[in-house]
């Protein structure tokens, strides 16, 4: 395969990965509101169980030291804050969606961050 056949391979592999999930794109318009809370940041996380157990095992890391377990949603955006929100939402989003279509890039993932 030549040098131009492999771009056009890999931009063709790049224009067909799929968008985030309309829950990251709804957790981060929520976010971006002023006027939202943390209850109705819950509301829409709530509706995603990976990204919901993430936040869950995150904020009930020993990271943020807290005695008690954190079983509310509601809690674990307050104790997390919206920027880490937004950091787990993304990189679970990203991680479900690539992964799957690592093997038939014509480049490593790693090189595609690069």
């Amino acid at each position: 395969m030549g040098i131009d056949a492999k771009k056009k391979r890999i931009i063709e592999d790049i224009q067909s990965l799929p968008t985030l999930p309309v829950i990251v794109l709804k957790i981060l318009e929520c976010i971006d509101d002023p006027f939202s809370s943390a209850d109705d940041l819950k509301n829409i996380i709530i509706n995603d169980i990976a990204i919901s157990s993430k936040i869950l095992s995150l904020a009930n890391s020993a990271y943020y030291g807290y005695t008690r377990e954190i079983i509310d949603i509601t809690r674990a955006v307050v104790v997390l804050g919206f920027e880490t929100i937004i950091d787990v939402s993304l990189s679970v989003s990203l991680n479900s969606i690539l992964t799957p279509t690592t093997k038939s890039l014509a480049i490593s993932m790693e090189d595609l961050w690069k």
